[in-house]
């Protein structure tokens, strides 16, 4: 029998941190003092995360206990290889976690199998006020969602200060530029998204994408700006964090590596227009999602730990500790702030099952690769794709 999350407590930690804090600016994390002595309670937490990630995810769980101290949050790594499938036997035997971290493609698959709870729409509503709208829904299966976003990856447009002293708003104007400065980019779909959804939009993530149709028509499109005079699609960003070049097209994730070797030259941009349309950049999300295993006493914590993250302090300190673009960048830097807002307010979001993550993009990026990189034309790099999707 599937679990309701009661979220009230998510919203009163966001609307009081929002009264607390405000664009560009920290200040510490306002939460609601209980009316009474809690009974003590463990949340036990699945995650992927090693290295940078998993400090920076002990450090928000030593914070928060500090702000909830009845409340005791239990780490446990898995390899992003391992996680799914531990959390799926343990799900299947009554157990395992009472919350798992993963990617919003797995949520579908899980909640297809009745082993995650839903979230109620009324939450689901008031996140659209912290969370730009097409994430809101990244982890959503028919008229229900199965997690709470609060990281994201999505295609950024960085410039050098030195270079450009203003970044180009529409997709003529950057090719433009980059026959003057120079424009690297990243040989993956996520970073070309926007050529794929020029003409169909959200409407193009159907039941059946991607189609031969659409990914021949989005390969001649990333082919023609590859010939480009200036634009150079590639793995190496040695010339743009030399200065050598003006303009890269790359994903939010690599803004850290970029500021430690440009420091305040590096600029981000929003994506520009694909006129008379923005460009619609795909964006993948990390969840928060509850299992249906999780006893009462874990859902309250739950709802407590997921109103946490979703705070721009806590935001904040993922960014900055974890490298990842939070979901909520309302206490980011106006730049960053006005650049990631622009382009997630825009964004689309991938059907969220296993074969999106598993086969469906990784198959993309490979249509990309061999188009830009080893000369392949749109026409065979798509019959590689769609051999590749019929095997799934």
């Amino acid at each position: 029998m599937r679990h309701t999350i009661a979220y009230a407590g998510l919203i009163s930690v966001l609307l009081l941190s929002a009264c607390s804090s405000s664009q560009g600016e920290t200040s510490p994390i306002s939460t609601p003092a209980p009316s009474h002595s809690p009974t003590p309670r463990t949340l036990v937490i699945w995650h992927p995360f090693s290295g940078a990630e998993e400090q920076a995810l002990e450090r928000l769980r030593l914070d928060f206990e500090a702000r909830y101290p009845y409340v005791d949050v239990q780490l446990s790594a898995y390899s992003p290889d391992e996680l799914f499938n531990a959390f799926v036997k343990a799900a299947q035997d009554g157990a395992g976690p009472d919350m798992l971290v993963g990617t919003a493609a797995w949520s579908g698959t899980l909640a297809e199998h009745g082993w995650l709870a839903p979230v109620p729409w009324d939450t689901y509503d008031m996140l659209s006020e912290f969370i730009p709208p097409p994430l809101t829904y990244a982890a959503k299966l028919g008229e229900d969602a199965f997690g709470v976003p609060f990281s994201v990856e999505v295609g950024t447009l960085y410039f050098n200060r030195a270079w450009v002293t203003a970044p180009p708003e529409t997709y003529t104007a950057l090719r433009q530029q980059a026959r003057e400065v120079g424009l690297l980019i990243a040989p993956s779909f996520a970073a070309t998204s926007g050529l794929y959804f020029t003409d169909g939009g959200p409407e193009a993530l159907t039941e059946n994408w991607p189609t031969r149709a659409a990914v021949i028509a989005y390969l001649e499109r990333v082919q023609q700006l590859g010939e480009q005079e200036g634009v150079i699609f590639t793995e190496d960003w040695g010339t743009f964090t030399s200065g050598q070049v003006g303009l890269l097209l790359a994903s939010s994730t690599d803004y850290a590596a970029l500021h430690a070797a440009l420091g305040d030259d590096l600029g981000v941009a929003a994506l520009p227009m694909l006129m008379p349309h923005p460009w619609r950049a795909l964006a993948t999300s990390t969840v928060a999602m509850l299992s249906v295993n999780a006893t009462r006493a874990a859902q309250d914590a739950a709802e407590l730990f997921g109103a946490y993250l979703l705070t721009p302090e806590a935001q904040t300190l993922w960014f900055e500790r974890a490298d990842h673009t939070p979901i909520n960048v309302t206490a980011l830097s106006a730049p960053l702030y006005n650049a990631w807002q622009r382009t997630l307010d825009t964004a689309i979001t991938p059907p969220p099952n296993a074969q999106t993550e598993r086969v469906t993009l990784p198959a993309l990026d490979a249509a990309v690769r061999a188009v830009t990189l080893n000369g392949a034309s749109p026409a065979e790099a798509t019959n590689a794709l769609m051999a590749v999707l019929r095997g799934r």
